[in-house]
């Protein structure tokens, strides 16, 4: 084997366009890590703040978003992790997956209803909810939700669960977003937990919940 000198230049980069910020959505509230030049196309198409390439895609950015109430599944998904298997082994990662992508076959049936996988954040268009033609009533909304939510099958394995009071915190916030386009300037996110819904509510973390996503099921 016959050796040969190799030699090496250095190539300058420009770190405006490679280095990579993290910039948060105006309306989903995603955190978004990405390079500026890209930044530079979701800038020219947001107008003012910034948005997300999900939001932008579904034209999130205008004065429309009064009509989409924003709200996620994903709690219920960390109370599965936390409770059921990393503390009591109960279940396994594959069930929950299993169960993450059964409430998005159903969710998806319903035209009204947005999927964000990234998140897991729905978004629901009011705008196409309520009396005459080309609407579906605020009851078909609910229904859909009632539908996820009965595919939750674990949860029957939780001591004192009770189905109806998770339902009733969905319905609530729907029912007053329908009327009022109420959105909470602190909560924009509605993330039902299942505090009240459960024995020894006061003994779990329930903010931990709210903060679950996919990646932490990767080993």
């Amino acid at each position: 084997m016959k050796l040969k000198e190799i030699k090496f230049t250095s190539k300058s980069t420009s770190d405006e366009l490679s280095e990579n910020t993290i910039y948060k959505c105006n309306f989903c509230q995603k955190n978004v890590n990405i390079q500026k030049e890209k930044k530079q196309i979701l800038d020219k198409l947001s107008g003012n703040g910034f948005y997300c390439s999900f939001c932008l895609s579904n034209n999130f950015q205008t004065k429309n978003n009064k009509n989409i109430i924003v709200l996620t599944f994903r709690s219920i998904f960390g109370f599965y992790y936390i409770n059921l298997y990393k503390t009591q082994k109960l279940i396994y990662l594959s069930q929950i997956n299993d169960c993450i992508e059964d409430h998005v076959k159903i969710g998806i049936q319903n035209p009204v209803f947005k999927y964000d996988p990234e998140t897991m954040l729905w978004f629901i268009d009011f705008s196409r909810i309520g009396k005459g033609k080309k609407r579906i009533s605020l009851k078909e909304v609910s229904e859909t939700i009632k539908e996820i939510i009965n595919k939750f099958e674990y949860c029957n394995q939780i001591q004192g669960y009770n189905q109806e009071k998770l339902m009733e915190k969905y319905d609530d916030a729907l029912k007053k977003f329908y009327s009022d386009r109420y959105r909470p300037a602190n909560r924009r996110i509605l993330i039902p937990t299942m505090s009240g819904c459960v024995d020894n509510s006061d003994k779990i973390s329930f903010e931990e919940t709210k903060k679950f996503t996919k990646l932490l099921m990767i080993p």
